[in-house]
């Protein structure tokens, strides 16, 4: 038997996004330092030749790195998905190219208007080969960094969403053992209440499984939020009430799927489930500035109240991490226990998340 090996596809190469203002800006910092470097490395007779031979430098090196970024930003667009090897090619012959048209009207300019003395006394195609060989080093140095902190980032985003994976994984058994235990109590006394739980049970599940894209709209969110509270209101009856407070403003923005239902489990399970008499949850979300902001509270249960299990715990702590991983310093959670009362309150940037999921 004869094994033929399938080559692996070449994966495409990102080219450095110099279509955004503030790298461009890096980029002329970066270059106008590195034209200070080359100036002073070369010996100057006089200030005044020092002087002009940092103007000549700076304003070469910034026309060819502005040229280039204006080309790499075009080819981004034009070449993007394209295999690895050709991409890097052709953008490596783009900078070499900018460099030698460059150098060649550059010798010509300051031949015409500066003192010879500038160039130190190159000829034309030795000044021309000297700057091209510099920019096609240079060029290939620039481009393998690119790709290597591509790959990277490839790398890290892969990680962080095998982990996110995992910690979405770890909160579905806590949320299902609570769910089977509240069904098993109604089958006998109420098997019409206990067949619309087990129907809002598959559509959690449904949502809690899907792959994808974890990005959903605060308005899907609060779907499967309040398929939730209409489980444990179906077993705690009168003792649960949830107050909405929930502007339009907030539906249209993306939040990750089932976020907000582990609050409110956790304010069920800390809260009214540990309290005799009648209480009331809170759900609030709101929008601050540039920041969407929810909160779930719940009353404190008395001292003496029954203990729960620290799954809940867990399943908050998942959350902190989930978010972290998605949106870094951008997102936070804070558990604040106030006076009779204690409070969730979720942090995340304020995304409208748009028809295409984006």
């Amino acid at each position: 038997m004869t094994v033929v090996a399938v080559p692996e596809p070449e994966t495409a190469m990102p080219l450095p996004d110099f279509c955004r203002f503030r790298r461009l800006l890096a980029l002329v910092a970066v270059v106008e330092v590195m034209a200070l470097m080359f100036a002073l490395i070369v010996p100057s007779e006089t200030p005044q030749l020092l002087a002009a031979r940092i103007v000549l430098t700076s304003a070469y090196l910034q026309i060819i790195s502005l040229l280039c970024a204006a080309g790499l930003c075009a080819l981004r667009r034009l070449l993007a998905g394209r295999p690895r090897s050709p991409v890097f090619l052709i953008a490596w012959l783009l900078i070499v190219a900018v460099a030698g048209v460059v150098s060649l009207a550059g010798y010509a300019a300051s031949r015409e208007f500066l003192d010879p003395g500038v160039l130190s006394g190159e000829s034309r195609a030795w000044f021309v080969l000297r700057n091209a060989a510099v920019a096609a080093l240079a060029g290939f140095l620039l481009l393998r960094y690119f790709a290597a902190r591509a790959q990277w980032e490839d790398h890290i985003r892969t990680e962080s969403e095998a982990r996110y994976q995992s910690l979405s994984a770890r909160i579905r058994p806590h949320f299902l053992f609570n769910c089977l235990n509240s069904i098993a109590a109604l089958i006998a006394i109420k098997p019409a209440a206990a067949e619309t739980m087990v129907e809002d049970l598959s559509d959690l599940f449904r949502a809690s499984l899907a792959k994808g894209d974890p990005q959903i709209t605060m308005a899907e969110e609060l779907d499967l939020v309040r398929k939730f509270a209409r489980i444990e209101q179906t077993r705690l009856g009168a003792r649960l009430g949830i107050d909405w407070d929930l502007p339009e403003a907030v539906m249209p923005m993306s939040i990750p799927r089932l976020t907000i239902q582990p609050l409110v489990e956790n304010a069920v399970h800390h809260g009214a489930a540990r309290t005799r008499g009648p209480v009331t949850i809170v759900v609030r979300a709101k929008l601050e500035g540039d920041l969407l902001v929810v909160e779930v509270i719940n009353p404190t249960p008395p001292e003496d109240a029954e203990t729960h299990s620290s799954g809940s715990q867990t399943a908050i702590a998942n959350i902190a991490q989930r978010v972290r991983l998605l949106y870094g310093a951008e997102a936070s959670l804070d558990l604040r226990r106030e006076e009779g009362s204690f409070c969730a309150r979720l942090q995340l940037p304020a995304r409208p998340l748009n028809a295409d999921g984006s």
